[in-house]
């Protein structure tokens, strides 16, 4: 384990922790954003670089990316950036397409640096205090994340809590590519999932859901992403919600490699990385362009505060939001 300096923002220090498991998974967690920005799973004769990151600081603040970052108040979009909490109307900061409100806002929780509190070989925590009204959010928020690794896993917890009543969904949102580099449309998917939530053109749902069978968003059984040609940024309705299966897992093109994905939350969103664009060279000099990587990111439904049928991610004061999300890698070697 080692602590440095990896750069300072807004007048803030921002740390960068390495960690390393026993059974030699390496992972390093910077305090902006409090993102995974490397992680490495190791093979026969090698570590494999697993997820999208950038060496320098300013690459990750002059980019929206969200690359690893954990993100919040609120992950994913709410219309119109509007919310009513308690019977009040609270009006959010609207930082996409100028009219909805996504990942917490413009200067949401992805974006700013968050202060190391605690750190082991094997773990880290990072904590952020958001104040009241920020982002349009009420009230004062405190907020801690903490990363673990332990033999060929990586665990991310996030905590919330709120002095008043509030909306919170902490969402992690690393970049994935398990052949380390090239396009993500020959991994292997499945999604233990038969429903998605159907949205309008913005990418808002429109609060009903459509069965995945027959459609170019069936994961169900594992097959190539690419194997039905479409575009991909859905939010998943997984079966597994609550319980010890995995809500999805991922295969490398070469089958050399597996990741499974477990969450409690009742949404996974997987997203193609078909937007990304950076100028900037990220790890190994790597150019990164659409599809480098993809997410799959355990979440409350996005624009669940307006729909009552949504599971809520409603929090009373004082309330406790802790979500734990685990990456488990298997490494099959021919």
């Amino acid at each position: 384990m080692s602590v440095t300096v990896f750069g300072e923002h807004a007048d803030k220090t921002v740390h960068r922790v390495a960690l390393c498991s026993s059974a030699g998974l390496e992972a390093t967690v910077i305090g902006y954003g409090a993102s995974l920005q490397d992680l490495k799973v190791p093979m026969a004769q090698s570590l494999r670089r697993v997820t999208l990151g950038f060496d320098h600081l300013d690459t990750y603040t002059a980019h929206a990316g969200y690359f690893g970052a954990v993100v919040g108040r609120f992950g994913n979009r709410i219309a119109d950036g509007r919310v009513i909490i308690d019977g009040k109307a609270h009006q959010l900061d609207l930082n996409i397409l100028g009219r909805h409100h996504l990942h917490g806002g413009a200067q949401g929780f992805g974006k700013k640096v968050w202060t190391l509190v605690d750190h082991s070989d094997t773990h880290c925590t990072f904590e952020l205090i958001s104040p009241d009204g920020e982002m349009g959010y009420p009230g004062r928020l405190a907020a801690r994340v903490t990363y673990s690794v332990t033999g060929l896993s990586l665990i991310i917890r996030m905590q919330a809590q709120s002095d008043v009543s509030s909306i919170i969904n902490l969402v992690a949102h690393p970049y994935f590519n398990l052949a380390g580099n090239g396009d993500i449309g020959r991994h292997r998917l499945q999604i233990n999932a038969t429903r998605a939530l159907l949205v309008d053109a913005d990418l808002i749902p429109t609060g009903a859901f459509f069965e995945v069978a027959g459609t170019a968003q069936d994961f169900r059984v594992a097959r190539e992403i690419d194997a039905v040609p479409s575009w991909h940024d859905h939010c998943y309705v997984v079966d597994s919600a609550q319980t010890s299966a995995p809500a999805a897992q991922l295969r490398s093109p070469s089958g050399d490699m597996m990741m499974s994905i477990i969450g409690t939350r009742p949404g996974l969103q997987f997203y193609d990385g078909a937007h990304i664009a950076v100028s900037s060279l990220g790890h190994d000099g790597q150019a990164y362009r659409a599809r480098s990587g993809l997410c799959l990111e355990s979440q409350f439904f996005p624009d669940a505060p307006n729909h009552p049928a949504f599971d809520q991610a409603f929090y009373g004061a004082g309330e406790a939001f802790d979500e734990t999300v685990e990456h488990h890698f298997t490494v099959n070697e021919r």
